[in-house]
C-alpha cells in the first residue's frame, strides 16, 4: 500500500542520506506512537537507499527478547561475518568475535570494551565496499547490549559511510542508554496524524471505492488518523460488507468498540482452527520461529503447520520469509494481546526445554527461562547461571546480572544460593553497579558463615570493589575482617589478603599503616606465594619513593613485574601497574615500555578495561621518559578511551597533557586540562599530581607564574602530607619550583633549590633525574658555574637512553657557548640536540635549538613548510605509525580517532613530504628522513 501524506518526512531521510557516501555519516531517528506509520515509513527508506546503492543491514526488536544478549546485533551482522573468511573474521572482529561464535573458554571475563570495537571496526570495514545503511525497528525493545553498540557506534560515525536509521515506539519505559541514543540523533522525524484527505485515500485504496467526507471525517476521529488502524479499520469494514459512506457512520462504533486486537484474531481464526496456537508459537519462539519448531511447540502437524503459515502470510499477518515474523509490530501486539499470563508462561517453559533438547546455544534456552514465572526448579536454576555466564563472556554484564537475580527468585537450592549471589556480584560490580555488588556479597557472606575459604574470597571481592571506588578505610576493613578468620590457620589465604593490603598501602595514604605493618611481618624477605609479587612491589616502592637507590628499587620492580606477567592479566593489573611505575621513576622506563609493549596485543584482544589502562598507561609514562613524544601521546590517548569513570581517570589525563606540553601543543594541553573533572584533581585521585605538574609547566611557559605558584604549593602540600617510608612522587615538583623561580628572578633560590635537588639525584643514581638537574643546574647558575654543570649533564645523558633530556642539555650547553661568543663550538651541540628533539617530535626544543643556531650565523636546513619539519606533532605521529606499516584502520585504532581523521592527516603530510600517488606511503620512511627509525 502507497505511503499516504508521507513525501515530506521521505525527503528529509533521503536528504540526510545523500550526504552519507561522500561525507559523515549520520544517525536518523523516527519517532511516534503505535500505528502511526514508523514501520512503513522505514521500509520505504530502507527500499530507497538500497536503489541509491546502501548496502542494508536490517534488525528489529522485539519486547519478549530484551533479555537475549545482542539479539538485535546479531540480526544485523550476523549474514556479514559469516560472509567473511577466518582469518579477516578474526582480525577485523577481535573481542567481538564472541557475539557471533560458539563458546570460547580463552575469552576474557569482561571482554564489553573489546566487543564495542570489534563491531566499530566491522562496520568501517564493511563501509569500505558499499555505504551501510543500518536499520532498527522498535529499538525501544532492544536489548541492553545492543542499544550500547548502537551508542558507540553513532558517536563514532564521523568520515564513515553509514547511515544509522532507527525507528521507536515513544512512550514506552526507556533506559539511559536510549535517551543518549535519542540525543545522538541528527535528524529526528516524527510523522504526524494523517489528514482528512488522507484518510479518504488510505480508505479508498483498502475498499476500492472512494469514501464519502462524512465518512472520512468520521474515520478520523475514531483512529486518531494513525494509518495502521485506519488501514485494519477499513479491512474491518470489509468483512463486514460495509461501504465508506455516510450510512456506515453508525457502523465505526462497533469496529471499535471491538478493537484491533479482535479484528487481528479474526483473521487469524479465518485461516484455520490451530492457527491460534501458530501464531502464539511464532511470537514467543521471536527470531527462532523455525518451522520444526513452530509445529511442535504448537503441538500442530508439520504439514499442517506449514499450510496454516501460508494461510497467515495470505491474510497479511505474516511476512513470506524463512523465519515468519508478523508484518507489523501492531499485529504481533494483538497476537501477544491475546496470551495469558499463564499461557505465556507454559510456553516459554516449553519453548525452552524444547530448544535445550536441541542443543542450541544457551542464550536462545535462558531467554526464554527469564520469561517464566519461579518455580523452585533446579534444572532452571542450572540454566540460568549457565546463560549469566555466557552472558559476561559475550560482554553483557547487564543481562548477566538480570539472569543471576532471576536464579534468585528460582530459587536455587540452599547450597548453591551464595554462590549465585557471587556470580551476581561480579556481573554487578562488571556492569558498573558497586553498591548493588557489595550488597550482594554481604548476603553471600552470611550464607557462608562458616565456610573460612569462601569468606576470604568474598571479602577480597568486597574490598576489591570498595576500592575501585576510592573507598580505602571499608576496603581495609573488608581485609582486617578477613584476616582475622585465617591469621595463623592458613599461610595461603593470609597471603592473598597480605598482597591486597600491601598495594592499598602503595596506593592511598589512608591506609597506609595497615599495609605497612603486613609488609613489615615479612622481615624484608620477599615470601613463596600469593603476597610475592605484592611485597616485591611494595619493597620497590619503599626504596625508590623514599628518593634512595633507584637501581635496587628498579631490580625488585623489574622481578615483580615478571611475577605478575607470568600470572597473566587479572586482578594483580594494579600491582603490574605499580610496578611499572617504579621502574619508570627509577629511570627504567626501557623496561617498563618493553612490558608494557610485549603485554598489548594481548590484552588488547582480550583483557579487560582496566587491563588495557595499566599497559597503556605505563607505555604513555614510559614513552614520555624516554622521550617518545608522539607514542607518549597515542598512549595516554588510548588509557583515556577504556579508562573507567573515577579516579584513574586522573593519571590518564595528567599524562596526556603532559605529553601534549613536551610536543610543544599549548593550546591542545589547555584544552585537555580544562576537560577534566573536578573529582580528577582530588588528592585521593592516583596520579592527579600530574595535572597539576602539568598545569604548572604549562602556566611557566605562558607566563602565568601566579597559577604555577599555586599549583606547586599544592604538590608541596601533598608530598609533606604522604606518611613516612614512601616519599611521594608529587616531589617531581622541584625541578618545574627551579624554573619557575629562576624565571621569576629569584636567582638565589633557584640555586638553592637546584643545588637540593641535584644532591637528591645523585643519592638517587638515576641518571635521568641527575642529567635534568645538572641541565637546571646550568641554567639557573653563574655562566662559569653553569657551563661546567651542563658539559656534565651532556657527559652524563649521552649514554643513557633519555634521549630527550639528553636533547635538551645538549640545546642549552650549545646555547650557554654561544653567550659565551664560542659559536663555533656552540654550532655542533645545538645541530645534535636539534636532530635528536626533532626525532622526539619535541617542538619547543626544536624551535630553541633553530634559533640558538641562527644566532650562531649558521643556515640549519630546517623547512617551515614543507618537509619533515613542517609536520604537526598529529601528522608526524601519523605518518610514523604509517611509515611503520600500519593500515589506516589500525592507526585510527591505536590512536583512538575515526578513519577520516586518519586520511586526512596523512593526506596532510604527504603534502609537506613532497610525495603522493600510490607510492606515498613506501616513500614515507625515506620522506620522514631522520623523523624514522626502525
Amino acid at each position: 500500500m502507497e505511503l499516504i501524506e508521507r513525501s515530506g518526512d521521505l525527503h528529509a531521510i533521503e536528504g540526510a542520506l545523500t550526504e552519507v557516501p561522500g561525507a559523515d555519516g549520520c544517525c536518523l531517528l523516527l519517532s511516534g506512537p503505535a500505528g502511526i506509520g514508523k514501520t512503513a515509513l522505514l521500509d520505504e527508506a530502507c527500499h530507497n537507499g538500497r536503489s541509491r546503492g546502501f548496502e542494508l543491514l536490517r534488525a528489529t526488536g522485539f519486547e519478549f527478547e530484551r533479555g537475549h544478549p545482542f539479539g538485535v546485533v546479531r540480526q544485523l551482522y550476523a549474514g556479514a561475518v559469516r560472509e567473511l573468511g577466518e582469518p579477516e573474521r578474526s582480525e577485523l572482529l577481535g573481542g567481538a568475535g564472541a557475539v557471533f561464535e560458539a563458546r570460547n573458554e580463552g575469552t576474557a571475563a569482561d571482554p564489553s570494551h573489546q566487543i564495542l570495537l570489534g563491531l566499530y571496526w566491522l562496520l568501517a570495514e564493511l563501509g569500505q565496499t558499499s555505504p551501510l545503511l543500518v536499520a532498527v525497528d522498535d529499538v525501544q525493545w532492544a536489548d541492553d547490549p545492543s542499544l550500547r553498540h548502537l551508542l558507540h557506534l553513532s558517536r563514532r560515525l564521523e568520515g564513515l559511510p553509514i547511515a544509522l536509521l532507527l525507528a521507536e515506539r515513544s512512550g514506552e519505559a526507556s533506559v539511559p542508554v536510549l535517551d543518549e541514543l535519542r540525543a545522538s540523533a541528527f535528524l529526528r522525524v516524527e510523522p504526524a496524524p494523517l489528514s482528512s484527505e488522507g484518510a479518504g485515500r488510505l480508505i479508498e485504496s483498502a475498499l476500492g471505492e472512494p469514501a464519502t467526507a462524512g465518512f472520512a471525517a468520521a474515520c478520523l476521529r475514531q483512529t486518531g488518523g494513525y494509518p495502521l488502524y485506519l488501514k485494519e479499520t477499513a479491512l474491518a469494514l470489509r468483512e463486514r460488507g460495509i461501504r465508506p459512506d455516510d450510512s456506515a457512520v453508525s457502523e465505526l462504533e462497533q469496529v471499535e468498540a471491538e478493537g484491533l486486537e479482535q479484528h487481528v484474531w479474526r483473521r487469524v481464526e479465518a485461516v484455520d482452527p490451530a492457527a491460534a496456537n501458530v501464531v502464539r508459537a511464532i511470537c514467543v519462539l521471536g527470531e527462532g520461529a523455525r518451522r520444526g519448531r513452530i509445529a511442535r511447540l504448537a503441538e500442530v502437524p508439520a504439514a499442517r503447520a506449514v499450510a496454516i503459515i501460508d494461510g497467515l502470510v495470505a491474510h497479511g499477518l505474516l511476512t513470506e520469509s524463512e523465519i515468519p515474523r508478523f508484518t507489523h509490530p501492531v499485529v504481533r501486539s494483538g497476537v501477544e494481546a491475546r496470551l495469558a499470563s499463564g499461557q505465556r508462561d507454559e510456553l516459554h517453559r516449553a519453548a525452552a526445554r524444547l530448544l535445550d533438547g536441541e542443543g542450541t546455544g544457551i542464550e536462545e534456552v535462558g531467554n526464554h527461562l527469564m520469561r517464566c514465572v519461579p518455580e523452585a526448579d533446579p534444572w532452571v536454576v542450572e540454566r540460568l547461571r549457565e546463560f549469566a555466564a555466557e552472558a559476561l563472556r559475550r560482554g553483557a554484564p547487564e543481562s548477566a546480572a538480570a539472569a543471576s537475580s532471576r536464579a534468585l527468585e528460582e530459587p536455587p537450592r540452599e547450597g548453591d544460593c551464595a554462590t549465585t549471589l557471587r556470580e551476581l556480584a561480579a556481573a554487578e560490580d562488571a556492569a558498573g553497579r558497586p553498591d548493588a555488588a557489595l550488597e550482594h556479597l554481604a548476603k553471600a557472606a552470611k550464607r557462608e558463615s562458616t565456610n573460612v575459604s569462601a569468606q576470604v574470597d568474598i571479602a577480597i571481592s568486597r574490598a576489591r570493589i570498595l576500592a575501585s571506588v576510592n573507598r580505602w578505610p571499608e576496603a581495609v576493613s573488608s581485609l582486617d575482617h578477613a584476616l582475622a578468620l585465617v591469621a595463623g590457620t592458613d599461610t595461603t589465604l593470609e597471603q592473598l589478603i597480605d598482597a591486597e593490603l600491601i598495594t592499598y598501602s602503595i596506593i592511598s595514604e589512608t591506609v597506609r599503616g595497615p599495609g605497612f605493618e603486613r609488609l613489615a611481618s615479612y622481615g624484608g624477605k620477599v615470601p613463596d606465594g600469593p603476597a610475592a609479587s605484592a611485597v616485591l612491589t611494595a619493597m620497590a616502592v619503599a626504596i625508590g619513593f623514599t628518593g634512595e637507590r633507584a637501581p635496587e628499587a628498579a631490580a625488585l620492580a623489574e622481578r615483580a613485574l615478571q611475577l605478575d606477567a607470568r600470572q597473566g592479566p587479572g586482578p594483580d593489573r594494579e600491582r603490574w601497574l605499580i610496578a611499572a611505575t617504579v621502574l619508570t621513576f627509577c629511570d627504567r622506563p626501557d623496561i617498563a615500555h618493553e612490558a608494557a609493549r610485549k603485554s598489548l596485543a594481548q590484552v588488547r584482544r582480550n583483557g579487560h578495561r582496566r587491563e588495557i589502562f595499566a599497559v597503556e598507561i605505563t607505555r604513555a609514562m614510559a614513552s614520555l621518559q624516554l622521550g617518545a613524544i608522539p607514542e607518549a601521546v597515542a598512549a595516554a590517548q588510548a588509557s583515556l578511551s577504556v579508562v573507567d569513570p573515577g579516579p584513574h581517570a586522573a593519571w590518564g589525563h595528567g599524562l596526556y597533557a603532559l605529553a601534549l606540553f613536551e610536543s610543544g601543543e599549548l593550546e591542545a594541553v589547555a584544552r585537555a586540562l580544562a576537560a577534566t573533572d573536578a573529582e580528577h584533581w582530588s588528592g585521593s585521585a592516583p596520579g592527579s599530581a600530574s595535572l597539576f605538574w602539568a598545569r604548572a609547566q604549562l602556566g611557566i611557559a605562558q607566563g602565568q607564574f601566579e597559577q604555577a605558584a599555586t599549583d606547586l604549593a599544592e604538590l608541596r602540600r601533598r608530598g609533606e602530607a604522604t606518611g613516612p617510608g614512601i616519599r611521594s612522587h608529587t616531589e617531581v615538583r622541584w625541578p618545574v619550583e627551579v624554573l619557575l623561580a629562576h624565571r621569576l628572578g629569584e636567582s638565589e633560590k633557584a640555586r638553592e633549590l637546584a643545588a637540593t635537588e641535584l644532591e637528591f639525584s645523585r643519592r638517587f643514581e638515576g641518571p635521568h633525574y641527575i642529567g635534568q638537574m645538572l641541565r637546571l643546574s646550568g641554567i639557573v647558575n653563574e655562566p662559569e658555574d653553569g657551563l661546567a654543570f651542563l658539559r656534565e649533564a651532556v657527559d652524563v645523558l649521552a649514554p643513557s637512553v633519555f634521549r630527550l633530556e639528553y636533547a635538551k642539555a645538549l640545546v642549552e650547553l650549545g646555547a650557554a657557548l654561544r653567550r659565551r661568543g664560542e659559536r663555533a663550538a656552540a654550532r655542533e651541540p645545538l645541530r645534535e640536540g636539534l636532530d635528536l628533539a626533532y626525532r622526539c617530535g619535541a617542538g619547543p626544543v626544536v624551535t630553541q635549538a633553530l634559533e640558538e643556531l641562527r644566532a650562531t650565523g649558521a643556515r640549519p636546513r630546517r623547512a617551515v613548510r614543507e618537509g619533515p619539519d613542517a609536520l604537526t606533532a598529529a601528522e608526524s605521529r601519523t605518518a610514523l605509525l604509517a611509515a611503520r606499516g600500519r593500515s589506516n584502520r589500525e592507526i585510527a585504532q591505536e590512536l583512538c580517532v575515526t578513519l577520516k581523521t586518519v586520511e586526512g592527516t596523512l593526506m596532510h603530510a604527504y603534502s609537506k613530504l613532497g610525495i603522493s600517488g600510490r607510492g606515498a606511503r613506501e616513500a614515507l620512511p625515506e620522506a620522514l628522513g631522520p623523523l624514522f627509525s626502525e
